[in-house]
């Protein structure tokens, strides 16, 4: 990928992949960082959900 660096700007990277997906231009798309910050999200969300004692909390 020949734009922003996920390493060095990650706002500009966000911004510029959003860019490519409203254009449709899914091949220069950095798919290995898109599905680790995918996979982080989900984690992160499954965290927050869960109370200390490990119920699930309903908030999302």
């Amino acid at each position: 990928m020949a734009g922003a660096s996920y390493d060095t700007d990650i706002i500009a990277w966000a911004q510029e992949q959003a860019e490519l997906l409203r254009t449709g231009r899914f091949d220069a798309l950095d798919i290995e960082h898109l599905a680790d910050e995918d996979r982080g999200r989900g984690q992160k969300r499954t965290a927050r959900t869960k109370t200390p004692d490990g119920r699930a909390s309903g908030i999302c």
